[in-house]
């Protein structure tokens, strides 16, 4: 059921970050690599808001989780360019067919790294 939570959070998160790829590329005329970087890192915004709240329903401190989804969220940044960047630069692929791509290899990091380790619940031993 947290898959699919999280999947349904990463979709209102992709729906924003495309927007906001396409917004840039064709109405900013920013470069690619520029465009899916600060797509990329804006969404992410949402993504730790709804998954922390919706996906995960964590009570845990930001102070705590924060650091952690950021250091996730930037190998998925990593991941997501390099990805990008293969396909629409080195390969030639539209831009957008390039981020399907690089979502998808994102999609398989952030959720792991987020399920195994920013969110990762800590279960309270009780003492009889």
């Amino acid at each position: 059921m947290r898959f699919l939570k999280f999947i349904g959070v990463g979709g209102v998160a992709t729906i924003c970050q495309y927007c906001l790829l396409i917004m840039f590329v064709e109405f900013a005329s920013l470069a690619l690599l520029a465009s899916t970087m600060l797509s990329y890192c804006l969404s992410t915004l949402l993504n730790y808001w709804l998954n922390y709240h919706f996906t995960f329903t964590s009570d845990q401190a930001h102070a705590k989780l924060l650091p952690r989804f950021v250091l996730v969220a930037l190998v998925g940044l990593l991941i997501n360019t390099s990805v990008f960047a293969l396909f629409s630069l080195v390969l030639n692929f539209y831009y957008l067919v390039a981020q399907v791509a690089a979502t998808l290899f994102a999609l398989i990091w952030n959720y792991g790294a987020n399920k195994l380790w920013t969110f990762k619940r800590v279960e309270k031993v009780k003492l009889s």
